[in-house]
């Protein structure tokens, strides 16, 4: 089954970082999220270098496309 996601709909929360943009959707049983990066951005240095411990990598489980 497939579920057409609508970005631009209500109730789907955006969130604006250094060099991203991220726009995110949720069901009951699912969360989707749309980035836009930036040139330049990385994970350790735009998300890591701001947690504690400053990872290099993020530590969640993911499961995504492109």
């Amino acid at each position: 089954m497939a579920t057409i996601i609508d970005f631009n709909a209500e109730g789907v929360i955006t969130k604006e970082m250094d060099k991203a943009k991220v726009n995110v959707w949720k069901s009951d049983t699912r969360t989707c999220m749309r980035m836009m990066l930036k040139p330049g951005w990385t994970w350790s240095a735009c998300i890591g270098s701001n947690m504690t411990g400053q990872p290099t990598v993020c530590p969640g489980h993911h499961f995504g496309f492109l």
